[in-house]
């Protein structure tokens, strides 16, 4: 079933890393020396220091917003909730705290609103791509629950009150195309589903949380368009229309595209005219088999409608391929490999603006990712005056990761000593302190 996930790494993602470039360092007082405490696991201690700091100055939102923070540290949810709503709603700081407090407790959509809040914030472009990166990591979590609690209660579902214009488009099967062409199967389906959410009057269900289920059923690439097992996929989602279609080479140069909708409710299908056409053709039958769908369903289009979904996403077929290549990394967790087939396709067609879309998720991803195998939250990393020190022999790993992913500038001049240079933050704003073993794995 499906897996809980665990959040140790996000205290440092926001806490942290994006404290580096979003926060500003709190200068003595009480309120520091209770962030020391906090750092050292001694809630209690900082949680009284808080406490104290808001009796002297009961209007200092800074001490709620901290004092939120140690309460959830300390796992004591309600308390931490109950501190961060007296805390200041201008501080980004405020919403992440609550976030996290909420995704503790599984209440998923309402971290989502929060995380939302911060980024409302317009932080720098680093920040902005971890918080959407997390975002969507809730989003999957959210989706996930939502799965979890359908199939559970599967038997009770009331296809019956489906609504008629839902529709879910699930992944294609590419089987039966040879493997350098396999992928197209990813990108017709994403493209396909793009140009029907365009049509107002359907409701298209998310493909992350048809992506889920698929996976949660285990269903091989091959059983995506099995028209006996899309009745009760559509059930699951609530969708009363399901859409898919498999893909097949003809000839050499050759793709055919045969689609199918099937009806939740009355389990019956129906078959659009077959399309086929050379790659560099690909969008032809695509769309042929979009509007096949909506005469299907007795739609009438608007003009703007129309001329929306005719609307290619690129003329090159060899940068479609690239993208399709990187959402099927993606549909596998392979984020590093999807950031790179995203950007050739962005450098075969830089107005591509799905796969730059695609692209800035899997790179956030990615980095998360990146940072999530190195053990991070037991890690610790001290940003000071805009430069990095470590005292440990693996700083020079530490300091390439961050490299890497573009925290760090490769050097700059080392204060200290003008003869030596050392890595420098980007756009450094505060600090932020990561510590640990960084010898481990």
């Amino acid at each position: 079933m499906i897996m809980k996930r665990n959040s140790a790494n996000i205290i440092l993602l926001f806490f942290l890393i994006i404290g580096a470039a979003f926060f500003l360092s709190c200068s003595g007082g009480l309120i520091s020396q209770g962030k020391k405490l906090v750092d050292q696991g001694e809630y209690s201690r900082a949680i009284e220091l808080y406490y104290q700091e808001i009796a002297e100055n009961p209007q200092k939102s800074k001490a709620w917003s901290e004092l939120g923070f140690a309460y959830y540290k300390s796992g004591e949810l309600i308390k931490a909730e109950d501190a961060l709503k007296n805390a200041s709603l201008t501080d980004p700081r405020t919403f992440l705290c609550q976030g996290l407090v909420f995704e503790a407790r599984e209440e998923y959509d309402k971290a989502i609103k929060a995380f939302g809040y911060a980024l409302g914030f317009s932080p720098d472009g680093r920040t902005s791509s971890q918080i959407k990166s997390h975002l969507d990591e809730l989003i999957r979590l959210s989706l996930n629950k939502e799965i979890s609690d359908a199939l559970s209660d599967e038997s009770n579902i009331d296809v019956s009150s489906i609504p008629e214009n839902t529709m879910a488009v699930v992944n294609f099967d590419g089987s039966l195309l040879p493997p350098e062409t396999a992928p197209l199967a990813f990108g017709l389906a994403e493209i396909t589903s793009a140009d029907l959410s365009k049509v107002s009057s359907l409701k298209l269900v998310e493909r992350m949380k048809i992506d889920i289920l698929l996976k949660e059923l285990q269903l091989s690439k091959s059983e995506y368009a099995n028209t006996a097992l899309a009745p009760r996929v559509g059930r699951i989602l609530g969708s009363r229309n399901i859409v898919t279609a498999k893909l097949t080479g003809t000839e050499l140069d050759k793709i055919r595209l045969d689609g199918v909708i099937i009806n939740t409710v009355d389990k019956t299908s129906r078959q659009t005219d077959p399309g086929e056409s050379k790659i560099e053709n690909i969008f032809k039958i695509q769309k042929d088999f979009v509007f096949n769908i909506i005469d299907d369903l007795g739609i009438k289009l608007t003009a703007a409608e129309r001329d929306s979904i005719m609307q290619f996403p690129t003329e090159s077929a060899l940068a479609f391929l690239a993208y399709s290549r990187g959402l099927e990394h993606k549909s596998n967790g392979d984020f590093g490999s999807a950031q790179i087939e995203f950007e050739i396709a962005l450098e075969l067609d830089n107005s591509f603006s799905e796969a730059g879309e695609e692209l800035l998720a899997a790179t956030a991803a990615s980095m998360a990712q990146q940072f999530g195998v190195a053990t991070i939250g037991d890690l610790e990393v001290t940003f000071m005056q805009g430069t990095l020190s470590t005292s440990s022999n693996s700083g020079q790993w530490l300091t390439g990761l961050l490299t890497e992913t573009n925290i760090l500038e490769p050097e700059g001049e080392d204060p200290s000593d003008p003869t030596k240079t050392t890595p420098k933050v980007k756009d450094p704003i505060g600090s932020a302190a990561v510590r640990g073993d960084l010898d481990g794995d």
